[in-house]
């Protein structure tokens, strides 16, 4: 597991949802370790293009524990106005259950539609779109 932490993101910080993202989850970090190793050499390569999520930090993250008090403000405002809350603990499970969960950079709903069939193929689900003020479920049926 040592090998996953590398791949944990150092302190991106964000608001739920973020907007133009696709959610997943790896039920075996491992897998999902070498599903990032190949989009990264594909051109999903950006500091800011994949934020991987895992064990404790990745939990205090996701609730926004590891931000400052603007960003803990934005975050319970976005929940209390959206959907957000019953994902967010479909993603806090999965990490609970020490999961990996990675939030990738899209363009569109139709680029974070063709990406969830792919990730499905690598065995990732639980998929969804942050888009705007809601995550919006992302079929990965082919």
């Amino acid at each position: 597991m040592a090998e996953v932490a590398q791949f944990q993101d150092r302190g991106a910080k964000f608001t739920l949802p973020p907007s133009h993202r696709l959610f997943a989850i790896f039920d075996d970090p491992e897998t999902g370790r070498r599903a990032i190793d190949e989009l990264r050499g594909e051109g999903l390569s950006g500091e800011d293009d994949i934020w991987v999520f895992y064990g404790d930090d990745g939990r205090r993250r996701l609730r926004g524990e590891a931000h400052q008090l603007r960003t803990i403000a934005a975050r319970l405002v976005q929940v209390a106005l959206s959907n957000d809350r019953s994902y967010l603990a479909v993603l806090d499970e999965a990490l609970r259950e020490r999961g990996l969960v990675v939030a990738l950079k899209v363009r569109s709903q139709t680029s974070a539609d063709r990406l969830a069939r792919r990730l499905r193929a690598a065995q990732a689900h639980s998929f969804a779109y942050g888009a705007h003020w809601d995550f919006v479920p992302v079929s990965a049926a082919a």
